[in-house]
C-alpha cells in the first residue's frame, strides 16, 4: 500500500485540494505482469498503523475460479461513515477485474463467511438505507444483506433460498442484541425487524407486533414527498421541493419503505393495510402536475435573451395566482 499522485477528478474527492492528489493505491502482480489496480481515495485515512488503517486481505469470495481475491478496504472518516471495500477478482477466461463493493456503514462493514460451504465465503453485510431513517443511528437496527463475486461482479443474493436458515440465525442475533439494550426509540428497532422477518417469510407476524408497539409520538421518517424523486431538486443531494412534503403514520412510512427497498411486495403491503399502490399512483399524478407547473417557469434564455439572464428573479408570470395552486407554488419556492 501507498500513495500515489493522481489526477483523476473522479478520485480527487476533496476539491479543496488541487489535482494531482495524493491517492491510497495498491498494485498487484499475476504471473510476473501488472494484473490490477486498486485506488482509494484523496479521502482514505492515513497508511499509518492503527485501528483505522487501510488493510489489504486475500479472501476466496468466487469458488469457480483458482485464484483468490485481494480486498482493499479503507475507512473515510467521519461518524461511523465509511468503509470503503474494493475487490480484485479474476474471471473465467483469466481477466482481472476491479469490483466496487461499497461504501458501509463504518461500525459494520463486511464478515466473509462461506456460508454455503461451497469454498467461497459470502461477502456479509446489512442494509445501511435503515440507518437514521426513523431513528438516530445508534437506534437504528439494519437487516443482513448477502453479496457473492460472481464472473468478476458482485451480486445481491440475499433472497436466495440456500440463505434462508443462515437469515434465520442472523435474526435471532438481531433479537437477543435487542434484549441486551435498552430501546429508547422503538420505531428503529421494529423497522431493520419487520425487514428481517420479511426475508424469512415471516412478514405478517411481524406487522401484527408492529402495529401494537411502535411509538405514536415519534416523527422520524415520516415525512413522504408527493412528487417521485426523479423532479426532485439535485444539489447538493437529492430533496423534495419545499411544499411537497406530508406526514404519514409510522406504519404508512414504513410499508412504503419496504416496498421501495424490494423487502415487500405491493400486494402483501395491501394485505398489511397500507395500499402502496395508492400511494405511487397519487405521486405519479402529483408529478406530472408539477412538471406542468415547473414549464410555466420561463425557460432558459436564447443567445438573444442572455444579456438578461442575471436579472431574471422569478417566474415569468405575475404573483400571486389565487386560483392556480400550482402556479401559487411557484410564487413561494425560490429553489423553482
Amino acid at each position: 500500500l501507498s500513495k500515489e499522485p493522481q489526477d483523476d477528478p473522479k478520485l480527487c474527492r476533496d476539491k479543496q485540494n488541487a489535482i494531482p492528489c495524493s491517492v491510497l493505491t495498491a498494485k498487484g502482480q499475476y504471473d510476473g505482469k501488472l494484473a490490477f489496480q486498486l485506488f482509494g481515495a484523496d479521502e482514505a485515512a492515513s497508511t499509518e498503523d492503527g485501528d483505522w488503517a487501510p488493510s489489504i486481505s486475500i479472501w476466496q469470495l468466487d469458488p469457480t475460479v483458482a485464484v483468490p481475491q485481494i480486498v482493499l478496504s479503507y475507512y473515510t472518516g467521519g461518524a461511523h461513515c465509511c468503509m470503503v471495500f474494493k475487490v480484485a477478482t479474476v474471471d473465467e477466461g483469466g481477466k482481472w477485474h476491479v469490483v466496487d463493493a461499497g461504501y458501509h456503514d463504518g461500525d459494520v462493514g463486511y464478515r466473509f463467511i462461506d456460508v454455503t460451504h461451497d469454498g467461497g465465503a459470502e461477502l456479509i453485510g446489512v442494509d445501511d438505507s435503515f440507518l437514521y431513517k426513523f431513528a438516530s443511528h445508534a437506534g437504528s437496527y439494519v437487516p443482513t444483506r448477502i453479496s457473492t463475486i460472481k464472473s468478476g461482479q458482485l451480486v445481491d443474493v440475499t433472497k436466495d433460498a440456500k440463505f434462508h436458515q443462515f437469515l434465520g440465525r442472523e435474526l435471532r442475533r438481531m433479537e437477543d442484541s435487542a434484549k441486551q439494550s435498552p430501546i429508547s426509540e422503538i420505531n428503529g428497532l421494529l423497522a431493520g425487524w419487520v425487514a428481517q422477518k420479511a426475508l424469512v417469510g415471516e412478514v405478517g407476524e411481524a406487522w401484527a407486533k408492529m402495529l401494537a408497539s411502535y411509538d405514536r409520538r415519534a416523527r422520524d421518517g415520516l415525512e413522504l414527498c408527493r412528487v417521485e424523486e426523479r423532479v426532485w431538486i439535485k444539489s447538493p443531494f437529492p430533496q423534495c421541493p419545499q411544499g411537497q412534503q406530508y406526514t404519514v403514520t409510522f406504519p404508512e412510512a414504513l410499508a412504503f419503505f419496504l416496498v421501495q427497498h424490494g423487502y415487500l411486495g405491493l400486494d402483501m403491503s395491501k394485505q398489511l393495510g397500507v395500499d402502496v399502490t395508492s400511494i405511487t399512483e397519487r405521486q405519479k399524478a402529483a408529478t406530472v402536475a408539477y412538471e406542468r407547473a415547473m414549464a410555466m417557469v420561463a425557460p432558459p434564455p436564447n443567445a438573444a435573451q442572455s444579456q438578461f439572464q442575471g436579472r431574471i428573479t422569478g417566474p415569468s408570470f405575475t404573483c400571486p395566482v389565487p386560483r392556480d395552486p400550482l402556479a401559487q407554488l411557484i410564487c413561494e419556492t425560490p429553489a423553482l
